[in-house]
């Protein structure tokens, strides 16, 4: 059975994605620890395996308890 499921609110991964183009239009370089003032995307961090691949810290999880909520 599944007791726990994880995702990602797609507003706020969208304005992370917004975020990241204004700062590299502006010139910004992204890098760990580069804060896009999103929450959940406050810090960065690279993923590894990849040159160009950057990840926060936006997963939400639900379970039977908490599933209401979302």
């Amino acid at each position: 059975s599944i007791d726990k499921i994880f995702f990602w609110d797609p507003a706020m991964a969208g304005e992370a994605q917004l975020q990241i183009a204004l700062m590299l239009v502006q010139g910004v370089k992204i890098e760990t620890g580069t804060n896009l003032n999103v929450p959940g995307y406050e810090s960065l961090t690279k993923l590894d395996g990849y040159d160009n691949v950057f990840v926060g810290n936006a997963a939400l999880e639900a379970d039977a308890n908490t599933v209401s909520q979302y």
